[in-house]
C-alpha cells in the first residue's frame, strides 16, 4: 500500500497537500485486468483488508471511502488518497461492530436486532417485534448470492411495502462504515457480478486474528467469542446489513420499485 507523503511546507489550516502518486481509480483498471497486470480478486481483497485494519485494529478510519480516493499504482499497490476526513473508532464501538458481525454469521435476528439498538440504528420507542422482523429480512437478503440488481429487487419485494413503518435511522457515527460497505460491494460486483464478500473476508480475518484481539482487548481479557474468527466468516454479511440501512440502499430500493403502485415514502424516511 502507498500513503502519499505530506508536503508539510504547503500545508495550511484548510489545505492538506500530498505528493503526487500516479495511478488509476480502483474501479477503472479493467484494461490492466485484461492485460493480466492486476488480479481483481487480489485487488478487492487488499481494499477489504485495508479497511478492516482501520476499523478493528487501528481504530483510526479514513472516513471518505469512494473510488476516487482509492487508486491503483502500476505495480498493483493500493494508493490511499485524501486524508482530510479521518475519524477515530472508539473501542466500545469496535466491540459493538464485532457483536453485530457475530449475530449476522449466526443468522440470529434477535441478536442482530439487539446490535441495531446498541449501534443506535433504532428510533427510540420502536416496537421490538418490528425490528426483529427487519433483522430477519435483512439477513435473508444478505445471504443470497445474486447480482446487486437482483438483491435490490429481492429487498424491494420483501421490504418496500412496509419500509415506511420501520423506525430505522443511520446515525452519523455509522455513515462512514456504510459508505465503506458500499465501496467494497460496488468494487466487488464491478469485477464479479456474483461477488461474495464472505469468501474474501475469511483469509483476511485469519491473518489479522492476533492483532484484532490485541486491539479489542488491550488489557488481556479473553472474549467468549473470538472476534477475528467471527469476522472471517461474516464481515461481508454485516457490511451488507449496514449498507441496507444506508441512504444509498433506501434510494436504490425506491428506484427499483418506482413503477409499482405503492404509497410514497414519507419525507422523514426519504431524507435519511
Amino acid at each position: 500500500m502507498i500513503i502519499p507523503r505530506v508536503i508539510e511546507s504547503m500545508v495550511r489550516q484548510r489545505a492538506l497537500v500530498l505528493e503526487y502518486c500516479p495511478g488509476r481509480r480502483v474501479d477503472r483498471v479493467d484494461e490492466w485486468v485484461a492485460e493480466g497486470r492486476v488480479r481483481p480478486d487480489r485487488l478487492v481483497r487488499e481494499v477489504m483488508e485495508l479497511y478492516a485494519r482501520m476499523m478493528l485494529v487501528h481504530g483510526l478510519f479514513h472516513a471518505d471511502p469512494h473510488p476516487g480516493n482509492v487508486h491503483v499504482a502500476e505495480d498493483g499497490r493500493i494508493i490511499l488518497l485524501d486524508f482530510g476526513m479521518v475519524v477515530r473508532v472508539p473501542l466500545e464501538l469496535r466491540r459493538q461492530l464485532v457483536a453485530a458481525i457475530f449475530a449476522a454469521i449466526k443468522r440470529d435476528p434477535d441478536a442482530l436486532a439487539a446490535s441495531f439498538h446498541a449501534l443506535g440504528l433504532v428510533v427510540s420507542g420502536a416496537d421490538p417485534t418490528v425490528i426483529r422482523r427487519l433483522a430477519g429480512v435483512l439477513l435473508s437478503v444478505a445471504d443470497q448470492r445474486n447480482t446487486t440488481r437482483e438483491r435490490v429487487e429481492l429487498l424491494a419485494d420483501q421490504v418496500v411495502a412496509e419500509l415506511y413503518d420501520w423506525p430505522i435511522v443511520l446515525p452519523s457515527h455509522l455513515v462512514y462504515f456504510a459508505r465503506t460497505a458500499s465501496l467494497i460491494e460496488g468494487l466487488g460486483t464491478h469485477y464479479d457480478p456474483h461477488f461474495n464478500a464472505l469468501a474474501f473476508a475469511t483469509p483476511i480475518a485469519l491473518s489479522l486474528r492476533s492483532r484484532i484481539l490485541s486491539s479489542l482487548y488491550p488489557d488481556g481479557g479473553q472474549p467468549r467469542i473470538d472476534p477475528a474468527r467471527v469476522l472471517g466468516a461474516a464481515l461481508g454479511a454485516v457490511a451488507r446489513v449496514v449498507q441496507r440501512a444506508s441512504v444509498e440502499m433506501f434510494t436504490a430500493v425506491r428506484d427499483a420499485v418506482a413503477d409499482a403502485t405503492l404509497p410514497e415514502l414519507p419525507a422523514s424516511v426519504a431524507e435519511r
